[in-house]
């Protein structure tokens, strides 16, 4: 199992082992499919703060349905025998102040995930994971110990999670997708702008603001990967989000070290998390008449999360990612995305399959609005 096979840096702790299991079984473009929704949802949690996290469920509901990777057994508390009793790679989740190749080790009680795969009289220990932190860098690493060394090492951790995988065929790439709630963005800001602890407080919301820096990156890269481009808006809106991981952090270490908290903070983060949506989701019109194939292409390309030059081939019935729902998608995209709204007349089935059909709809639509 490669672990080299995967860009490390854009996965949270979880997912980066998914994806190298995924990157194993389905190809190395195939773990960026995680990417494909930018969700803001954050979930609160009983006794802590909330957090945009996913939970495990929803990371293993991820996994099935984008990786192609269903999970057939799931033993908590697993014992060594439970860990090392099959001859197929296992995904397990502890601690990782007990994982002696991670900085964190005997540093930072956090929630980690590393893969076990047999190899003969030994084992192979793999992590994919990737990060900078103040007890020294983290790296994807693939070390191979004794099944004694393993046994070992298990006994030490504290309330081990064993997760096995079946591979199954991979769905058709999922369309890009972008949501905000902002009654959830204002509660989630205000929930950690008013906590009385500021240095709890601002310590969480430095991993919150990593997590949803590496998630929008992840996002840019499944655009490149299936649409094949990235726009200068998007590399430049990142390069905010890098500046304002670095903001928070700094926030929470003059905290820590009982200085006062640097003003503004939660409003520019409010302010970062307003441009997504313009970001990632342009929706302003299209008013140039020789865009509109380019629109119409770009539009379809997003909707089934494929490559532009994909949608172009034929009808999009012969694409596995089209559907009627799909249709009904890139009917609606299109009348926000060119400022019309398409009579209901033309809106034909036949006449909705093809590109150069939907920009003709698209001109008809503009000229009848003249």
């Amino acid at each position: 199992m490669d672990v080299s096979s995967v860009d490390a840096g854009l996965f949270d702790c979880l997912q980066i082992n998914l994806a190298v299991l995924a990157s194993h079984y389905h190809g190395a473009a195939t773990p960026y499919r995680l990417g494909a929704e930018l969700h803001f949802n954050p979930r609160s949690r009983q006794n802590s703060l909330p957090t945009v996290e996913p939970s495990l469920g929803q990371q293993l509901e991820a996994a099935d349905e984008r990786l192609g990777l269903a999970s057939i057994q799931r033993v908590d508390t697993a014992s060594a025998h439970e860990a090392l009793g099959s001859d197929v790679p296992v995904y397990l989740i502890t601690d990782a102040a007990y994982l002696p190749w991670l900085p964190y080790y005997r540093q930072k009680h956090v929630e980690h995930s590393f893969l076990l795969e047999p190899a003969g009289d030994g084992v192979w220990i793999i992590d994919g994971y990737r990060n900078e932190t103040i007890w020294g860098p983290a790296e994807p690493c693939r070390f191979k110990r004794d099944r004694s060394a393993v046994v070992d090492l298990i006994r030490t951790l504290p309330d081990l999670s064993a997760i096995w995988f079946e591979p199954r065929p991979l769905p058709a790439p999922p369309p890009l997708s972008f949501e905000m709630s902002r009654q959830s963005l204002r509660s989630y800001l205000s929930t950690y702008a008013e906590h009385p602890d500021r240095e709890t407080a601002l310590d969480r919301f430095s991993l919150e603001i990593w997590l949803l820096h590496r998630s929008r990156r992840l996002h840019t890269r499944y655009r490149c990967e299936f649409r094949g481009d990235v726009s200068p808006a998007v590399r430049t809106h990142l390069q905010e989000w890098s500046k304002m991981v670095a903001r928070v952090y700094l926030a929470y270490r003059r905290v820590a070290q009982g200085r006062p908290e640097p003003p503004g903070l939660f409003t520019a983060v409010g302010n970062l998390l307003g441009e997504d949506g313009s970001v990632f989701v342009p929706e302003s019109p299209v008013s140039d008449g020789t865009d509109v194939h380019a629109g119409v292409r770009a539009t379809v390309a997003t909707v089934l999360g494929l490559p532009e030059q994909l949608v172009e081939q034929g009808e999009l019935t012969n694409l596995p990612a089209f559907s009627s729902l799909r249709m009904i998608e890139i009917v609606e995209r299109l009348e926000r995305v060119f400022a019309v709204e398409f009579p209901p007349g033309s809106l034909l089935p036949e006449k909705l399959v093809r590109v150069d059909d939907l920009c003709e709809l698209v001109r008809d639509a503009r000229r009848q609005a003249v």
